[in-house]
């Protein structure tokens, strides 16, 4: 592993840039992953252990078909005719009068404003679920960091071929 000494943190100590750990991460869960693939092929399917590659390339196979011609069914769903949807329209402007009363109907583009005010609504919830997405994310890359010993500026880039910088 390609390690900096860190003068700070003792003789011993070594600093991991986030590139390296994330690599290292990723390469362990692989081979965790490739070793529990053998385990259950060999177990489900009884076959030896030479075999396993081959068996998962032929389940891939079919996986792959299958995937195909579900997606060749979603792609060319059945569309509603015109009459279908005019039907879905009326259904759906009367249910919103039924639910408004009675004086909803004397206001002009009732059902623009309805949907105006649903997408409103949404909008905050949509904007809260995001905003703690993206904490989870930062808490995690920090946590990362933090055990493997990573710095925020450990991570540089060489400078691009041809230019006369030197690499730090």
């Amino acid at each position: 592993m390609d390690a900096t000494p860190d003068p700070a943190g003792g003789a011993g100590a070594a600093r991991v840039s986030a590139e390296r750990a994330f690599v290292s991460d990723a390469g362990m869960a692989l081979a965790v992953l490739n070793w529990a693939r053998y385990r259950v092929v060999m177990r489900v399917f009884g076959v030896p252990q030479e075999q396993v590659n081959l068996l998962t390339f032929v389940l891939a196979l079919g996986a792959a078909d299958t995937t195909y011609s579900a997606v060749q069914r979603l792609r060319h769903p059945w569309r509603p005719s015109r009459v279908d949807s005019a039907i879905a329209g009326s259904l759906l402007r009367e249910g919103a009068f039924a639910i408004a009363g009675p004086k909803a109907r004397e206001v002009k583009l009732f059902c623009t404003l309805v949907a105006l005010a649903a997408i409103g609504s949404a909008t905050p919830g949509l904007r809260r679920a995001l905003h703690k997405i993206h904490v989870a994310e930062q808490r995690v890359g920090q946590e990362r960091m933090r055990f493997w010993g990573a710095t925020p500026g450990a991570a540089t880039r060489p400078p691009p071929l041809g230019s006369s910088e030197q690499a730090p």
